[in-house]
């Protein structure tokens, strides 16, 4: 039986042959919506694109559905949802990306990331429009 490893979360989960990565991610207590996704999304339908996943290695899923491929998800990039896995060989990697449909370069923060160095961007020195200081 295969295990996913959800990176972020230092948390693993045994599951069977054509387990849906989302449901099992759910079981498992590992939130896979950011900021206001977890208010808005689709709920498991394929049509948001917030559950989106970075897995590794991707080839022990199924192909992607055409509901990922709209939302641009091929490659070790998949929507949770709608990734199931493949056979009952081998284990696989799950991190959660930043930013509301998970595309961001870096991982979201949690117990299972050791490399916490990303900062945000520095604000600017005031509010848009405001004149600059004499």
């Amino acid at each position: 039986m295969p295990n996913l490893h959800f990176v972020n979360w230092n948390k693993s989960v045994r599951v069977g042959a054509l387990a849906n990565l989302r449901r099992a991610a759910l079981l498992a207590g590992v939130p896979l919506y950011n900021g206001l996704a977890k208010l808005t999304n689709c709920r498991g339908a394929g049509f948001c694109g917030t559950c989106r996943v970075k897995v590794e290695p991707g080839e022990q899923l199924t192909p992607p559905t055409i509901r990922e491929k709209v939302h641009g998800c091929t490659g070790p990039y998949r929507l949770a949802c709608q990734a199931r896995v493949a056979d009952n060989d081998g284990d696989l990697r799950i991190t959660k990306m930043r930013g509301f449909l998970g595309k961001s370069a870096f991982p979201v923060p949690g117990p299972g990331i050791a490399d916490r160095s990303y900062q945000p961007p520095a604000r600017g020195p005031g509010p848009v429009g405001a004149a600059p200081a004499r």
